[in-house]
């Protein structure tokens, strides 16, 4: 058995993050030794309220790495129970008040956002 090499080792690409909390993530992911980028735009005219510079792109970062070390950025999870069990989830975020946790999904060639109990889901 051989394993397939990446063809792209350290290709740039997005992560999804909190809107408003793009900043926040370009740090963390740098912490953890990964190379970002936060495009950022001057806005005009200035917003009544909050900074007059935002990102380029609300809610994504991009990220320099090896898909093999997605496992660094990404929290996986996999699919225990219901009619997903066994496909392997990328946690979007918890739904606390009800249990809940959103998931992006590949169903037929496209990520989809799942909400699912967060006991059908465990760490992959």
């Amino acid at each position: 058995m051989s394993i397939k090499p990446d063809p792209e080792p350290d290709a740039w690409r997005v992560v999804t993050a909190h809107r408003n909390r793009e900043a926040v993530a370009r740090v963390r992911l740098g912490q953890q030794g990964l190379e970002t980028y936060l495009p950022l735009l001057r806005r005009w005219p200035r917003p009544p309220v909050g900074s007059d510079v935002g990102p380029l792109f609300p809610g994504y970062v991009f990220v320099r790495a090896a898909r093999a070390h997605f496992h660094q950025i990404i929290r996986t999870l996999r699919v225990t129970d219901g009619p997903w069990r066994g496909l392997v989830a990328i946690l979007d975020r918890r739904v606390s008040a009800r249990e809940r946790v959103l998931v992006l999904l590949d169903i037929l060639q496209r990520q989809t956002r799942v909400e699912l109990p967060e006991a059908w889901v465990r760490l992959a």
